[in-house]
């Protein structure tokens, strides 16, 4: 009758045991499966917004380059018009004398 004690206790320290093992594996492939979900998701959405604020910059871009070109023209048409008003008074000045 001891030994069969003894071979029930043995065997129930050995399911503890499976089980303890059991349980870690389970626990450490569903962390390690969630932590990969949480880091792909956290990636893919760093990722759309490094895109948002990279197409915001492209469009500020564009938007200084056009008011480039506006103050451009602006300031050569004041050129001209400078040059053909320094132009007048030049004549007026020779005409009255």
């Amino acid at each position: 009758m001891g030994s069969t004690q003894q071979g029930a206790s043995t065997l129930i320290l050995a399911l503890f045991v499976v089980v303890v093992l059991v349980t870690a594996m389970a626990g450490l492939i569903l962390g390690h499966n969630l932590g990969y979900q949480r880091g792909y998701h956290s990636m893919n959405k760093e990722t759309q917004q490094a895109l948002t604020s990279s197409k915001e910059a492209i469009q500020e871009l564009e938007d200084l380059r056009l008011s480039n070109k506006i103050a451009l023209n602006q300031a050569a048409t004041a050129k001209q018009e400078l040059a053909i008003s320094l132009a007048n008074v030049k004549k007026l000045r020779e005409s009255k004398q």
